[in-house]
């Protein structure tokens, strides 16, 4: 009997896609690597916690900003 995978909708499949990809460094220091990341601005602390407010794979983007030139190409 063969297992059916469930289908997983848009923001599984963007989670699935985007998180787990953070590293440490281990032949550099993180602030040479990453040198403006003390300055001012927002500060995140628990990646895990972020929410993309976006949630696009590049895609989605594609198909999103076609839609976006067709409509001002007819205006």
């Amino acid at each position: 009997m063969a297992v059916q995978k469930k289908k997983l909708n848009l923001k599984d499949k963007y989670q699935y896609l985007t998180r787990d990809m953070g590293w440490e460094p281990t032949y550099q220091k993180k602030e040479d690597i990453f040198p403006h990341e003390d300055f001012e601005g927002i500060k995140i602390t628990d990646w895990s916690q972020w929410e993309d407010p976006f949630r696009l794979t590049m895609d989605s983007y594609w198909k999103y900003q076609a839609k976006r030139e067709e409509a001002v190409r007819h205006f």
